[in-house]
């Protein structure tokens, strides 16, 4: 058996043919704005319990900011919706950076719902979009 050679074979060379370097954009993500072409939301935040000053930005930045406003009482998902698709991703990023966000479960009439609620006590640093 031939071990996988990353799509360096005579298909992938082939005119007409589609990989990953000429694949034609999807009309959905054609007229996407790139990040350089927008206002990004920056957060520099540091924990108060001694951790490092950290920053995020974009829509990450923003859940964070829903979390810090909700307080205790968390945000839910519907609530996070407004920032974007896909607020667990966001959540999870927040994670991957040390900070704790529990998730609970809340009836609904539809089924459950998550509320997110940020347990890791941090202080910002500094906010804005150019930082």
């Amino acid at each position: 058996m031939r071990p996988y050679q990353g799509g360096s074979g005579a298909a992938a060379h082939r005119p007409g043919s589609l990989n990953a370097r000429s694949a034609p954009a999807s009309p959905a993500f054609r007229n996407y704005p790139r990040s350089g072409r927008r206002s990004s939301l920056r957060l520099r935040f540091e924990r108060c319990d001694g951790g490092p000053a950290l920053e995020v930005q974009g829509r990450t930045a923003r859940t964070l900011q829903a979390l810090i406003l909700a307080g205790e009482a968390g945000a839910t998902t519907t609530d996070l919706h407004s920032i974007g698709p896909r607020p667990s991703a966001y959540v999870l990023a927040l994670r991957c950076r040390g900070l704790a966000v529990v998730m609970s479960r809340e009836a609904r009439p539809e089924g459950w719902e998550g509320r997110y609620r940020l347990i890791t006590p941090v202080r910002l640093v500094c906010a804005g979009s150019g930082l």
